[in-house]
């Protein structure tokens, strides 16, 4: 039997990422806001996000509400700090219900803190249903939307009955008061309309009911009447019965002075009805009253606009909204404070008798030191626009930002803005003599300063495209839309570096939208099409550089795809990226599914088709891009989950068989507003995405790594991707694989997996086995696996070999000791970028444990922290230390230290452990000859540098007799065949001579 193989396993394009733009930076907008009695600010928005300031909004923190280490997830409408100092954020989700009217109701719930926001328990609120006094009836939908001490000292809960039978018109029905009494919750009030605010001063609790206004003096019995009943005055003169009867009473609070003052209005009405209101305004009034609630209930009242929710201040009123800052005068009238403050909901947190700080956004925070009267900027962080990639092109990375040109020199890690009239749409193309290319609509722009500036040239008509395809010859093809009614639409070619355009019959019909297009590895030209969205996909093709063209219906009928005829000849897909594989393969992908066709698109075969038909978990499921890097194919695409749970997930695609199969892995993101659209390949392999949030992640390029063994070793919980490489035998080679259970258990510990690879005559790159480790959450001994590879030739069987899988159980084992993720991925650079390490316990101990990190070498980097605790309650929750690389001036190539990990407890089975030391890899930005060969082998080989620049092998302990295999390469991948040598040779040492640029080698025995 003959070895044929050599395993390898280390991190490949897409299997780490690491955000260097964005998402940690939420760019949301919080709904409300308090400062705590140690004056801490907390903003609260929906889904949980968190933003807190500890120096009066100078410096702010984001985060995240969580629950057991989940985000929660709902709308949050209010925050209060109750005198005992507990924070309690009310939130409030749509949940399916099988009682009452509404198939959806509205369930509230209390998010409540007692360490200043820091740790969360979330607890429902008690009632679900209300009962109104008028028929007794039950109607269920507790919808909680704020929280007020009365003047009794008991705690207010109020809101409405909410609920929706179809998930897009919601219903409030009545005002609810709950008061908390004894701990428990009573109901005092369900009547009027829903209650919009509840304020106390003097004694006395106020609210707000819809039409109505009441006000008790315990929070238990509630006296109040509706607006139609009241004498309402606007410039001294009363207004009329229909507009008291539909006037709306949305805030109210009490001046210093004892005066009440509320906002009105009417609302335009929905149809012909006088009980239904839509949400548009038809009139606001600025209402005060200094005893709204004795016999004549005289308001007066001035027309205004709507500043906003109200939030009292001192003696003052601060009304904050989409129009600016305002602030109350003598009389209740509100005055201009700052025209530029925005504070949507109740983001104003109030501290001291004239201070109070707006929270607009995570990026812009206002305050004020005189009740509103004039506001300063404190918070200004702008984390720039979304970005959509254009390519990759002579070192630098290309993304469009609206009408703004960013790039990036250093592979994705920092982004500037260079251009604020960029209009190109494509793909930016390069040009063997430098010219940079992009398409933009009727023009095509050009560089020749490596993007700096650009020029616009003409095609010679206005029916331009988004879409540039450079083919091998160097000609520019630009496909368009079809606009000719005799189906004769145009193509553009050029054949002088975009100077001028010539147009092609394409024979595309009217209105024919172009989506994608690619040139195949034979030289054809493929450009993918549809008619009125999605529907009849074509297909048209050019096989004499874009001379003449030929169109193909083969998708409109292919099995596999989605119909929504039923008829098998109506099947839709609209193709949003064609892609060549460097095996000759075609990729293309649209909507959910990806396809492939290996005859240069004359027939194709579904792949993947991730329609759930909007049933089942998974639903408005798309994928947005696709790239090959190396022999890897990666996918990203996103999922929401059905109503009233809706929450949209993320994910990759990963294919390691030419987009034969592909596997699906999640992609976590910091934010809810964090989407992912684009990828790039940059230099040597890495991997950018672009998404939502101005968000920009990357995965490094692939990493080769020896195995420690005769194992490999795979933590529970992941995908491991096995490389095989090609065995030394001529034409076409064959593995076929699967996996055996030994002590491991099928679909419990892994999924069992079965399949070929195939190398063609040509191809001479590494294959790769995707290994699925199931994580049990339960703890486990040490369990195995075998993979076993048998190889076949044209010529017949080679032999078989078997590789023991050992699974690392990530449940915790027996022993003490520190678990690290990302422990062989350590790399820094000096252009700044960070590398991150998973720090966590593998037991739980019986006390703190302190883990402090040493030997920083500050010349080549710095440590978001040099200490980390553990506690028995929180030992497995990984805590993260962030490395950032540090430049310096000197070409000295990349640099290594080591961190040392020390442990500090009362904890005797962590205190006896000895110290840990982990390798950081600094990467050097200055230009650096090389010095040495790389050496890619399981054999004892080293070498040294002579004198003249060769390179000296030698090795030890080898066979003198054996022969092995010298191969050498520019990069990691592609080596040739070298020469042979004897161990004797090598254990003398063995010169090679400096050979250009090849200085990665591999040496293995041969035939091996």
């Amino acid at each position: 039997m003959v070895s044929t193989a050599t395993l390898s396993r280390g991190q490949r394009p897409g299997d780490e990422w690491v955000t260097v733009r964005g998402d940690q930076t939420p760019g949301l907008t919080y709904y409300a806001a308090t400062t705590t009695t140690s004056g801490r600010i907390v903003a609260v928005g929906n889904g949980g996000s968190l933003m807190t300031s500890n120096d009066g909004g100078a410096n702010w923190e984001f985060g995240q509400i969580e629950i057991n280490g989940t985000p929660v997830r709902g709308s949050i409408t209010s925050i209060y700090q109750v005198p005992n100092g507990s924070l309690i954020a009310v939130m409030v989700r749509l949940e399916e219900a099988n009682v009452g009217f509404f198939k959806y109701q509205a369930r509230s719930y209390f998010l409540v803190s007692t360490d200043n926001g820091n740790n969360w328990s979330m607890s429902p609120f008690p009632k679900t249903f209300a009962t109104f006094r008028g028929n007794g009836r039950a109607y269920h939908g507790v919808n909680i939307t704020g929280l007020q001490m009365g003047p009794g000292g008991q705690l207010l809960a109020y809101g409405t009955i909410s609920g929706t039978n179809n998930g897009i018109t919601l219903w409030s029905l009545g005002g609810l008061i709950f008061r908390q009494t004894g701990g428990s919750w009573e109901q005092e009030l369900f009547e009027y309309g829903p209650v919009g605010k509840i304020a106390s001063a003097g004694g006395r609790a106020v609210a707000t009911c819809h039409n109505a206004i009441l006000d008790s003096a315990d929070g238990a019995g509630w006296n109040g009447y509706e607006m139609s009943d009241a004498q309402v005055t606007v410039d001294g003169q009363p207004i009329d019965s229909k507009t008291r009867n539909r006037l709306r009473v949305l805030d109210v609070e009490v001046l210093g002075n004892g005066n009440y003052i509320a906002q009105g209005g009417t609302f335009v009405p929905y149809g012909s009805s006088t009980n239904i209101d839509t949400n548009i305004f038809e009139k606001v009034f600025s209402m005060s009253s200094p005893t709204p609630f004795s016999g004549a209930r005289n308001w007066t009242a001035v027309t205004d606009d709507y500043h906003g929710p109200y939030t009292r201040v001192g003696d003052s009123v601060i009304s904050a909204g989409a129009g600016g800052a305002y602030y109350t005068q003598v009389g209740g009238r509100f005055a201009l404070g700052g025209a530029d403050v925005r504070a949507p909901g109740t983001a104003i947190a109030v501290s001291g008798a004239t201070t109070a700080v707006a929270v607009q956004s995570s990026e812009t925070v206002w305050k004020s030191t005189n009740s509103g009267q004039a506001w300063v900027k404190v918070w200004d962080k702008d984390i720039g626009p979304d970005l959509q990639l254009r390519g990759y092109a002579n070192g630098t990375l290309f993304a469009r930002a609206n009408n703004e040109l960013w790039l990036s020199r250093d592979n994705g890690s920092s982004w500037q803005k260079s251009d604020t009239s960029f209009t190109g749409s494509s793909t930016i193309l390069e040009s063997d003599g430098g010219r940079l290319f992009s398409a933009a609509g009727p023009n095509v722009l050009v560089s020749d300063d490596g993007g700096t500036t650009w020029v616009e040239k003409s095609i010679g008509t206005n029916r331009g495209g988004f879409l540039l395809v450079r083919s091998a010859t160097g000609r520019l093809i630009m496909p368009v839309r079809g606009w000719d009614v005799r189906n004769e639409g145009k193509f553009y070619v050029s054949d002088d570096n975009g100077e001028t355009w010539s147009p092609r019959n394409a024979g595309l019909a009217f209105g024919e939208e172009v989506r994608a297009a690619v040139q195949t590895k034979s030289g054809r030209l493929i450009v993918a099409s549809n008619t009125f969205s999605l529907f009849n996909p074509a297909l048209h093709y050019s096989d004499d550089d874009g001379e003449t063209w030929t169109s193909s219906t083969v998708l409109q009928s292919l099995e596999g795809l989605d119909t929504v005829t039923g008829d098998p000849a109506t099947k839709v897909i609209q193709i949003t990226r064609l892609r060549a594989s460097s095996s000759g393969r075609v990729l293309a992908m649209g909507d959910h599914t990806i396809l492939t066709s290996d005859d240069d698109g004359d027939t194709w075969v579904v792949r993947t088709n991730l329609d759930f038909n909007g049933t089942g978990p998974l639903d408005a499921l798309d994928l947005r891009d696709v790239i090959q890097v190396g022999s890897r194919w990666i996918a990203i695409g996103s999922y929401s989950t059905p109503f009233p749970r809706s929450r949209t997930k993320h994910f990759l695609l990963i294919s390691d068989d030419d987009g034969a199969t592909w596997g699906m892995r999640p992609f976590e993101t910091n934010q809810s507003n964090t989407f992912l659209y684009q990828l790039a390949e940059a230099e040597n392999g890495r991997v950018v995405i672009v998404g939502g949030n101005a968000s920009v992640f990357i995965s490094d390029s692939e990493q080769l790594m020896l195995p420690q063994g005769e194992s490999i070793v795979v933590r529970e919980g992941k995908i491991e991707s096995v490389p095989i490489s090609r065995p030394d035998f001529d034409g076409i080679v064959e593995v076929n694989f699967s996996t055996l259970a030994r002590t491991a258990v099928p679909d419990v510990d892994f999924k069992p997996i079965g399949g070929t690879l195939r190398w063609e005559a040509d191809d001479m790159e590494d294959k790769f086995i995707a290994l699925e480790i199931l994580d049990n959450n339960v703890r486990d001994r040490e369990r195995e696996l075998l993979l076993q590879l048998g190889f076949e030739t044209d010529s017949g069987f080679l032999g078989q070999m078997e590789t023991s899988i050992l699974i690392d159980d990530n449940d915790s084992g027996a022993a003490a000791g520190l678990i690290f993720d990302g422990i062989g991925h350590l790399y820094t650079s000096e252009a700044g970028a960070m590398a991150s390490l998973g720090i966590a316990l593998e037991t739980k101990p019986t006390a703190d444990v302190t883990v402090t990190v040493s030997g920083l070498d500050a010349s080549e980097g710095q440590l978001s922290g040099d200490t980390f605790t553990f506690t028995p309650e929180d030992w497995g929750r990984q805590q993260t230390l962030t490395i950032t690389g540090v430049d310096d001036p000197d070409p000295d190539g990349d640099s290594t230290y080591n961190l040392t990990f020390t442990l500090t407890t009362d904890d005797t089975s962590y205190a006896n452990l000895s110290t840990t030391n982990v390798a950081v890899v600094n990467v050097g930005d200055e230009p650096l000859p090389p010095i040495g060969p790389v050496i890619l082998s399981r054999l004892p080989v080293t070498f040294v540098t002579t004198a003249d620049g060769s390179f000296l092998l030698t090795a030890t302990g080898l066979d003198p007799d054996a022969v092995y295999q010298l191969e050498s390469s520019d990069s990691l991948t592609s080596f040739a065949n070298g020469q042979q040598v004897t161990g004797a040779q090598l254990m003398s040492g063995f010169a090679i001579p400096k050979n250009g640029t090849s200085n990665y080698f591999r040496i293995r025995e041969s035939g091996q």
